[in-house]
């Protein structure tokens, strides 16, 4: 990509789950979100050629609500030769490879609700 115009696609995905996650992932919140970060990272990892894809997590507990409330942040670095078709549904396959990932740490037990925000920025 060196020399091309560069694309930045921010995604942000939001899973809520009840207060049984402290159950499964035990200790410090930003412990736990530095392990969901680097489980992000390498599920997505090779995820598409010609797009580099970086994650950052953190997990929050919201008491008055009594869910978890895990936050993905997905950086999508790409050139503006890639092919749009690639891009087209970067959304669904990454909420997709995170939700299965957290499942099968989970267990599957978990329900876990998941909320997609994505804005676009150019960089020269």
């Amino acid at each position: 990509m060196k020399g091309d115009k560069e694309m930045l696609y921010g995604l942000h995905l939001y899973f809520y789950s009840q207060n049984k996650l402290s159950e499964l992932l035990p200790g410090d919140p930003e412990n736990v979100g530095a392990f969901l970060e680097d489980l992000a990272n390498q599920k997505l990892r090779g995820f598409r050629p010609g797009v580099i894809l970086i994650a950052n997590a953190a997990v929050s507990f919201e008491p008055w609500l009594n869910i978890y409330i895990l936050r993905f942040r997905i950086w999508c670095l790409y050139s503006h030769k890639t092919d749009v078709q690639v891009l087209k549904s970067i959304d669904v396959e990454v909420e997709d490879e995170l939700s299965m990932a957290l499942l099968e740490l989970f267990g599957g037990e978990l329900p876990l609700f998941v909320e997609n925000l994505g804005d676009l920025t150019c960089r020269v």
